[in-house]
């Protein structure tokens, strides 16, 4: 028994959500670990492009409204860790479906 998710809650829609992602990539026509990698790639250029984003987007703002800098600051860093959180999540989960889904290329040929 896990004392953060007592009656599997949390397990059971992780599940589901992997289970979606993997039909999702067999209907894109994700068929190799080149693909596969490339797409882990392109989600961590991705977080650090947001990353960019927010964090000068959250000093500006607490810099422009002094009132607000404590909201300001605690939504930037909550939507800085929203976006850290659900990429590593999905990069866990094309690497899951790598081990699980796909072989290598010339993996059967190599004897």
């Amino acid at each position: 028994m896990n004392m953060n998710d007592p009656f599997g809650r949390m397990e059971t829609q992780r599940e589901r959500d992997y289970e979606s992602l993997c039909r999702s990539l067999q209907k894109a026509g994700l068929t190799n670990r080149a693909d596969a990698q490339a797409l882990v790639d392109k989600l961590g250029k991705r977080v650090k492009i947001g990353l960019l984003v927010i964090v000068p987007t959250t000093l500006a703002l607490a810099l422009l409204l002094p009132e607000l800098r404590i909201v300001v600051l605690a939504a930037g860093a909550l939507a800085g860790l929203w976006l850290v959180n659900a990429t590593r999540r999905g990069q866990a989960y094309v690497e899951r479906f790598m081990r699980e889904e796909l072989s290598d290329e010339g993996e059967s040929e190599t004897f």
